[in-house]
């Protein structure tokens, strides 16, 4: 698959099958996100990988928006080391750069991805600070669900395309 193709094909999957993700695959992805820019080179970065069905349930019992994950396949959660940022204020960029790349990564690959978003509505006594045992210099961003699609959902089509939002130079000249 080209990148353009795959940018432009790319949905959050919520439709399954039972097909369980190839061993190396999640290697994979990571190595994926590992190459996501960072500002400042902080690469604050770290990762928990959860393929355990019970701590996938537990998870999915205590996110609003993360229902999906008990019947995910795996789930990667994003974390950033508060201890080495040096700068703040591009930590949603820098993770959000991974996230697409994981994303990107796992729809090339015909695995699906759905990212829950959970910063910055965690805090230290967070369920999931608590539950998956993180120290207080941990904090998540968020937490991809991934599985192989169910084939026999049909996707729906998707238009990103409004021409409304594009703007030249300024906004104030069209």
């Amino acid at each position: 698959m080209k990148l353009i193709e795959g940018i432009r094909s790319r949905r959050s999957i919520r439709n399954f099958s039972e097909q369980p993700l190839a061993p190396f695959f999640i290697q994979e992805l990571l190595e994926c996100w590992m190459y996501a820019p960072s500002a400042h080179n902080q690469q604050p970065r770290e990762f928990l990988v959860i393929q355990n069905k019970d701590h996938l349930l537990r998870l999915s019992q205590h996110l609003k928006f993360g229902k999906m994950l008990a019947q995910a396949n795996a789930a990667i959660i994003t974390c950033f080391n508060k201890t080495i940022i040096t700068d703040p204020a591009f930590i949603q960029q820098d993770m959000s750069a991974c996230t697409q790349n994981i994303l990107l990564a796992a729809h090339e690959k015909g695995v699906g991805a759905v990212r829950i978003g959970v910063y910055p509505l965690n805090n230290p006594g967070h369920f999931l600070n608590t539950y998956l045992q993180l120290p207080d210099h941990i904090d998540i961003f968020n937490i991809i669900a991934l599985w192989y699609p169910d084939t026999t959902v049909p996707l729906r089509e998707k238009s990103c395309i409004k021409p409304e939002k594009i703007h030249r130079e300024t906004r104030e000249q069209q």
